[in-house]
């Protein structure tokens, strides 16, 4: 999926920014998909950076590829 900038979908944009999907962040992370809804649950993983979708239960979160990588480094100190 990709993102303008701002946060939302815009295929007219040019510089469109790469969303991870949950599924690419645990797998980025090593972090189980399951693992990772828990923790964002519980305040201990950053956000969304962008939420697509109108029903809570149906929207797909993104996070940008520096975001995971912040949280990661941060989680290894």
């Amino acid at each position: 999926m990709y993102v303008t900038q701002a946060g939302v979908v815009d295929s007219i944009q040019r510089m469109p920014i790469r969303a991870l999907s949950t599924a690419e962040v645990a797998a980025r992370t090593g972090v189980p998909v399951e693992a990772l809804r828990s923790m964002l649950r519980r305040g201990q993983f950053p956000q969304p950076d962008v939420l697509i979708g109108g029903v809570t239960a149906r929207q797909v979160r993104g996070w940008t590829v520096d975001t995971v990588d912040e949280w990661t480094a941060a989680r290894s100190r």
